[in-house]
């Protein structure tokens, strides 16, 4: 099997204001809400839960290594999460995806 070419490094990659195919454009008002992007990831899944969620429409996939991963945009609106919704206090999902976190009323990320 052929090597994978190596993946840029975070700093090179592009920011979601790049990406407006997305639906991740972000206005660049000061009011607007700060992304912190789709953090997170498609979780790997037995076959017998792929089985069993793909009929009640989660979107599962096999990935690059041979493994099933499902939707996690899906599993998270399945367990109550929409879009808008507030996380914790000045963290919510975006009004767009719920997989996307948006930060509000002043809420900035801390340094790594």
């Amino acid at each position: 099997m052929p090597t994978p070419p190596p993946r840029q490094p975070l700093q090179t990659r592009p920011r979601p204001l790049d990406h407006p195919h997305r639906h991740l454009r972000l206005t660049r008002s000061p009011a607007a809400p700060i992304s912190a992007g789709s953090v997170f990831l498609n979780p790997l899944v037995a076959a017998t839960q792929a089985a069993r969620w793909s009929p009640a429409g989660c979107p599962v996939h096999t990935d690059s290594d041979g493994q099933l991963r499902a939707s996690a945009g899906w599993l998270l609106e399945h367990v109550g999460y929409r879009p808008g919704q507030k996380i914790t206090d000045g963290v919510r999902c975006s009004e767009r995806r719920t997989l996307t976190l948006t930060a509000h009323n002043g809420v900035r990320p801390s340094p790594h």
